[in-house]
């Protein structure tokens, strides 16, 4: 008797060749680094994009913060390119400055920050100190005034890495101030820019002869002459070209 020998098909299941192993395993290996790449490109614009937005949500608010002050200020003390000094109310309706009266606009290069400086009292009575009109005019003997547990800086933005005031024209006959703030980022720089004017300007009460009576109703001297500006002649000398868009504010005053 002869027994049959059994054969296996050749049909049955077969393994990879050692070629289309690595085949295989290069294509995983470009669809990896394709992925990771693709990946890193999205989270670093996100984050990009987190920054931006950032940056121009400091710009802004500090943008608006300055000019809001500007327009309620009751006169501007002077300019200087990195500080401002306001008469911010007449909190006694005496029609005189008083050292708790006054506010000032400053960048602070060694912290780039932009400060807001004002004498408080929390007791609620507000001492009369008066101030002078030469240190009205200056910032740095303001400065000095301006000291004690009384003084109270708050700090409107940080990481600004340039920073100017500009006032047409100076001192207390001030009608406009122009803020311009950059904020440095990775790639690129911001610019931000601003302007304003005090609403109710009292720079009437510091020249001579524009003084008139006082009113009968109130008893707050009455502006004798009409106030005279004139700085419209040097912002027209200093633009080139048309107004210059103000980020997220507004406008400057068209020629």
């Amino acid at each position: 008797m002869v027994r049959g020998h059994s054969f296996r098909s050749g049909k049955g299941p077969r393994g990879f060749t050692l070629v289309e192993l690595l085949m295989a395993a290069s294509c995983t290996a470009i669809v990896a680094a394709s992925s990771t790449t693709l990946v890193f490109a999205i989270a670093q614009a996100s984050r990009e994009t987190k920054e931006v937005r950032s940056a121009k949500s400091t710009g802004n608010y500090a943008v608006s913060r300055i000019n809001r002050t500007i327009r309620e200020a009751r006169s501007i003390g002077t300019v200087t390119s990195s500080a401002v000094s306001l008469w911010v109310d007449d909190i006694k309706d005496d029609d005189r400055i008083s050292l708790y009266e006054i506010g000032m606009i400053r960048y602070d290069a060694d912290s780039d920050q932009i400060q807001y400086l004002q004498m408080t009292n929390p007791g609620g009575v507000i001492p009369t100190v008066p101030v002078t009109l030469a240190d009205f005019q200056n910032v740095e003997a303001l400065a000095t005034k301006m000291v004690g547990p009384n003084l109270e800086t708050q700090v409107w933005a940080t990481d600004i890495s340039e920073f100017e005031f500009s006032g047409y024209p100076s001192n207390t006959d001030t009608r406009l101030i122009d803020v311009r703030l950059v904020i440095e980022m990775t790639n690129e720089s911001l610019v931000f820019k601003g302007a304003a004017t005090p609403k109710a300007s009292g720079e009437y009460l510091f020249v001579d002869g524009a003084i008139g009576e006082a009113s009968a109703a109130s008893g707050r001297l009455r502006r004798l002459v009409p106030a005279k500006w004139e700085g419209l002649a040097d912002l027209r000398a200093l633009q080139v070209g048309p107004p210059t868009v103000i980020t997220g504010v507004g406008q400057m005053p068209a020629q």
